[in-house]
């Protein structure tokens, strides 16, 4: 009792089951924000996905325009640069 007159919050054994009630509340908020953290990040890294597939897919589009023949290494690295955005 001194605990709580003093602004300490004691969460065992006063007795009168507000506490769990609080406890539970609680938790279920903390949930719930958690499930509302990752739903942003999964469509944030989808959108991020997709944008970085499309400029894949445009640089594979530009380099095979450069026919590079059986010179593999270089077009991936062209590729890789042209994402990076440092087409040369």
């Amino acid at each position: 009792m001194e605990l709580q007159r003093a602004g300490v919050v004691c969460l065992i054994g006063t007795g009168n089951g507000g506490n769990m009630k609080r406890i539970a509340g609680l938790l279920i908020a903390a949930a719930a924000l958690g499930s509302l953290g990752l739903t942003t990040d999964a469509a944030f890294a989808a959108r991020t996905k997709s944008v970085y597939a499309q400029k894949k897919a445009e640089c594979k589009q530009e380099a095979k325009a450069k026919h590079f023949g059986i010179h593999f290494a270089k077009k991936n690295r062209w590729i890789k640069n042209c994402i990076a955005g440092q087409r040369t």
